[in-house]
């Protein structure tokens, strides 16, 4: 049995208001769907999201597709804090119980690399004694910048017994000698939902975190101040209360100064995330250049923009350059507004460009991939 672990939501248990990144939700679907073309036996997906909604869920386990069964486990929330880590606490305590008590050595756990539930896995690999992949999308120490913390979580991550990363950077980094298999995010092309915007104009995009740590929504906002009339831009995603807030005002403060339309959208998922997106044209990865992060991550918005047809403007860094996509990525090189817009303004629609057919050749190389690593 192959157990898939980590924070997941879908359209099954959309109501129970799981708390998970939309990124991962993204990622870990995908892969979802890479397993079920290659594995002859049912798995099982097993999420310790938590709730945000005011009420307690129950835990349950459900089929949501054929040989696909999703294990969630009790949550609820609360607005007073000790009740809330009271909740964080029972849903913890019933996703290790539930490990404990069902994963045998013969089994397989393929772990999407998350610090809050490090420790648990540990005790799982420890005790069961079963074979470990380890999902690595990033190094969050390398977000936060704390040294002693990337010590500790490379030290965590070198316990597995193969990973999947997603940049070869990452690989260096963490592990050369174990099996491995690169998986720069979604080769998934999205089918056509058929929504479009009538008004003959360009349509850019920003979709992802308003975090400032970040950066990427607030430099996307600067540089419409350089664009004209011709162009829209979306903005989507979200943050906390202070963090909407602020780019809201920073909408505000830019719209006055430019001809360019800035529409706040806010945040979507599922299908009315990628139809709004798919009615756009350009996609923009506007994430510092010169942040930490750079070197042991990609930016999952590249292949979830081209996954929808679209164009991408991005950031020139090595992960995204030297990946199989980078030669169909326009780029810029200075975190500059006005050079990102002139990049922007520079991106044609004529040059017979298919973004979706070169992601559905990535998706059957990585397919055959993932199955050879799953059965050594």
């Amino acid at each position: 049995m192959v157990y898939y672990i980590g924070y997941y939501n879908c359209d099954a248990i959309r109501n129970e208001q799981r708390i998970v990144a939309p990124a991962a939700e993204n990622k870990m679907g995908y892969i979802i769907t890479a397993l079920s073309q290659i594995s002859e036996e049912p798995f099982e997906v097993v999420s310790p999201a938590q709730t945000k909604a005011h009420r307690f869920f129950n835990g349950r386990k459900q089929e949501i597709q054929n040989g696909v069964w999703l294990k969630t486990f009790p949550s609820f929330y609360s607005k007073f804090k000790p009740l809330r880590v009271i909740g964080h606490l029972l849903t913890k305590w019933a996703f290790t119980r539930y490990l404990m008590k069902h994963v045998k050595q013969e089994d397989h756990l393929l772990v999407y690399h998350s610090l809050a539930y490090k420790d648990v896995i540990r005790r799982i690999q420890k005790r069961k004694k079963c074979k470990l992949t380890i999902e690595v999308e990033e190094l969050y120490s390398d977000v936060t910048g704390n040294t002693a913390q990337r010590k500790e979580e490379i030290a965590y991550l070198q316990t597995a017994d193969s990973y999947l990363f997603i940049t070869e950077l990452l690989r260096q980094t963490v592990n050369t000698e174990k099996p491995s298999v690169l998986s720069h995010g979604t080769y998934q092309a999205l089918p056509d939902y058929g929504f479009r915007f009538e008004d003959d104009k360009i349509h850019v995009v920003y979709a992802g975190t308003f975090r400032k740590a970040k950066g990427g929504a607030y430099t996307a906002i600067e540089a419409a101040e350089f664009l004209d009339d011709r162009y829209v831009l979306e903005v989507l995603g979200g943050g906390n209360e202070q963090e909407n807030a602020a780019i809201r005002q920073l909408i505000e403060d830019v719209s006055k100064k430019t001809d360019c339309e800035i529409r706040y959208v806010g945040f979507k998922s599922g299908e009315d995330f990628h139809s709004y997106i798919q009615a756009c044209h350009i996609g923009l990865s506007t994430q510092p250049p010169d942040a930490g992060f750079n070197a042991t991550s990609f930016p999952s918005k590249v292949l979830m923009y081209m996954a929808n047809g679209l164009r991408v403007v991005s950031v020139r860094i090595p992960a995204v350059e030297t990946s199989a996509v980078g030669d169909r990525i326009s780029y810029y090189d200075h975190q500059d507004a006005s050079e990102i817009a002139q990049v922007i303004r520079s991106v044609t629609f004529d040059d017979g460009y298919d973004s979706k057919t070169h992601l559905e050749t990535l998706h059957t190389s990585f397919t055959e991939q993932l199955k050879n690593l799953l059965q050594k």
